[in-house]
């Protein structure tokens, strides 16, 4: 990625354009895994740039959590380091995230709620995380 590309990254970002695009996102993305989590509590997230302004699910993006999505693709997996900064985007252990995140129905679902579980608990601790678990079946 150019220096140039990421300044239009990051106006498209913050645009309506892209707003809308990524609630439709989002709700392709409950259907594909059979679930509202994505819609509740899901970040978009490029998996390639290439075709920014002209995204497609599962094709240029995929609905993470805000803790997977900072913490491990651009935490862990990229050694702290942004998109621009890697010297391959996306590298070998966050194409494996990527096709991981890809798998529909149960798949996807069963990583997105592990995923969500261990969000809580870092965010509240255990009692609140199963406090606020419960009140997710029960929606």
């Amino acid at each position: 990625m150019k220096a140039y590309e990421f300044i239009e990254y990051h106006s498209y970002i913050k645009s309506d354009q892209w707003k809308d695009k990524a609630t439709a996102i989002k709700l392709m993305a409950c259907i594909w895994r059979l679930s509202p989590l994505p819609l509740l509590f899901g970040n978009v997230h490029h998996v390639t740039y290439k075709n920014i302004g002209y995204e497609r699910y599962l094709r240029d993006t995929i609905v993470i959590s805000p803790i997977t999505h900072m913490f491990i693709i651009h935490g862990v997996l990229s050694l702290f380091k942004r998109p621009g900064q890697q010297e391959t985007y996306p590298n070998k252990g966050q194409k494996i995230f990527h096709m991981i995140y890809k798998l529909p129905g149960i798949g996807g679902l069963t990583i997105a709620l592990h995923l969500k579980l261990f969000e809580l608990y870092c965010l509240y601790g255990l009692d609140e995380m199963i406090t606020k678990a419960t009140k997710l079946i029960q929606w």
